[in-house]
Formats: C-alpha cells, sequence, structure tokens
C-alpha cells in the first residue's frame, strides 16, 4: 500500500513539471488531424521530422495510452502525441 501512495501520478507529473521548466524542455500534445504530415507517417519518420527539436514519447489513443511507441508505430488521425520539446 506504501508504495501505492509513493508512485502516484499527481506526484509523477508534479516530478516531471518541475524537470522539465528549469532545464529548457516541456511537454506537449500534439493533435493529428487527417491533414497532418504526420498522419500515416510512422514514429521514426516524425522522430526525423523533429530533429532535435522534440521527441515522441508518448502516444494518446481513444481510449489508451501507448508509452515509448515502437518506430514502425504508424501515426493516425485521431492520435495524440505526447512530445518533449527543447525551447532553447
Amino acid at each position: 500500500h506504501m508504495l501505492a501512495i509513493a508512485v502516484k501520478p499527481p506526484n509523477i507529473i508534479k516530478w516531471i513539471r518541475d524537470a522539465t521548466t528549469t532545464k529548457g524542455i516541456e511537454l506537449v500534445e500534439l493533435d493529428i488531424t487527417s491533414k497532418s504530415k504526420l498522419a500515416g507517417k510512422s514514429v521514426q519518420h516524425a522522430d526525423k521530422i523533429f530533429g532535435s527539436k522534440a521527441n515522441i514519447i508518448g502516444i494518446k489513443l481513444e481510449n489508451s495510452f501507448e508509452e515509448i511507441p515502437e518506430d514502425n508505430r504508424i501515426i493516425k488521425a485521431g492520435n495524440k502525441l505526447v512530445l518533449v520539446k527543447r525551447t532553447k
């Protein structure tokens, strides 16, 4: 029970916010529409487009969340990409 209390999502979210706001990076959600340049592309292709400016760390699907998606995962309209974006 104590372990469950220690790893509750609000603690993780607070840690991520604290860690990213002082390091020149931020978490961003990117909505993928049917007109998006990333729709139909693989995560690997999207990473090449972003270069060193951002990294995909997750994909929000309609009813789930995929952490650290595989390179061959195809990005679809309706997905939301969770990115770590460099601000500096």
